[in-house]
């Protein structure tokens, strides 16, 4: 590799960890099987302020908005979402503010008054496929990654939380190193496989691995694009 690519190839790098956003969505009506609430601790501490996070515990007008709570210059060009599909497939669901009155975080809602196109949506979101399928979602995100069934995860024992926190972090590993969409969802498809592994070898029936190891193979085999046919 010549010195010109080497140093266009970092350069690229650079801009993709600085215009990315790990956003979580949790949802009060699931109650304590709310697997996106039970890993916001464990994940922000891995993470450790990087990629920038946000936690949508309430409803806010538009992205625009959660954007300026963090004090964000410019717009993300990959968000790492984890949510939960509304009943009716119709967008994320979002806890209700008593002054927005928003439960669904429509396509709408991520254009908002200042419209954010973004180039990868990585959305660990379960049937997230069937939500961004729908032709308006095009003008939110140009390319999206998620999965077309639902995900269960068994957090009814610290290892297994310990299991899907990591896995969590994979996936936004996978949004910060990956260089385009493709690169993104086979390192996704590695965090799996990875977590798989360690979960045949250990095979602690106590702690749920066989649950998870039959939940992640289901989502492995739907794990899917937006180039990919319904």
């Amino acid at each position: 590799m010549s010195i010109r690519k080497w140093f266009d190839r970092r350069w690229r790098e650079w801009g993709m960890r600085n215009s990315i956003l790990v956003m979580f969505v949790p949802w009060r009506e699931r109650g304590d099987q709310d697997a996106v609430a039970a890993i916001i601790p464990g994940l922000t501490e891995r993470l450790k302020g990087f990629p920038p996070q946000l936690v949508l515990d309430r409803a806010l007008h538009h992205l625009h908005d959660a954007l300026m709570s963090l004090g964000a210059r410019v717009a993300p060009r990959r968000i790492v979402l984890f949510a939960h599909p509304t009943d009716a497939h119709d967008g994320f669901a979002v806890n209700p503010d008593r002054d927005v009155g928003i439960s669904v975080l429509q396509a709408s809602w991520w254009i908002g008054a200042s419209p954010v196109t973004m180039d990868l949506l990585v959305a660990h979101v379960c049937n997230g496929a069937t939500v961004l399928r729908q032709p308006r979602w095009s003008h939110v995100a140009t390319k999206w990654i998620s999965f077309d069934c639902g995900i269960d995860a068994y957090l009814g024992s610290a290892v297994g939380r310990e299991c899907w926190i990591r896995v969590a972090e994979e996936v936004v590993s996978a949004a910060v190193n990956g260089l385009d969409a493709s690169s993104v969802q086979m390192r996704v498809h590695r965090a799996y496989v990875d977590a798989l592994i360690e979960l045949h070898d250990r095979k602690d029936f106590a702690a749920g691995d066989t649950i998870n190891i039959c939940n992640m193979e289901r989502a492995l085999r739907h794990l899917v694009n937006s180039e990919d046919v319904a």
